[in-house]
C-alpha cells in the first residue's frame, strides 16, 4: 500500500511511496548515532489477502518484505518539536499508515 509521512501541526503529506503490497504491521522509528529511521514491513501476512481485489493498482510480491527510511538529517542543536523527547532527544516520529 502507500506508505506516507505528515506533517505533525498541518497534515501535508511530506512524502509518500506505493510500497507494492499492503502494510502488514505497524511503522516503528528508531536512531542510530543521531539519526532517526523508520521500519514498515509488507507482504502476504495477517488480513492483507483479503483487500487484495480492493487495490488492482497493487502487484503484490509473494513474499514479505521490510522498508527501512533513513529521515532527513536536522541540525543538531533542535530537533523538530515532533520528535523531541522528555530532555530534547528525538525519541519518537510523526508518520502514518493508511
Amino acid at each position: 500500500g502507500r506508505f506516507r509521512a505528515f506533517d505533525h501541526e498541518t497534515g501535508e503529506i511530506l512524502w509518500e511511496i506505493n510500497l507494492g503490497s499492503a502494510v502488514t504491521g505497524f511503522p516503528i522509528t528508531y536512531a542510530v548515532d543521531g539519526r532517526q529511521f523508520v521500519a514498515v514491513s509488507t507482504g502476504s501476512g495477517g488480513t492483507s489477502s483479503h483487500f487484495t481485489g480492493l487495490t488492482p493498482e497493487l502487484r503484490p510480491s509473494a513474499g514479505n518484505n521490510l522498508f527501512v527510511f533513513a529521515l532527513p538529517q536536522l541540525p543538531a542543536h533542535r530537533p523538530p518539536a515532533g520528535l523531541r523527547g522528555q530532555h530534547g532527544q528525538g525519541t519518537e516520529g510523526e508518520v502514518q499508515a493508511p
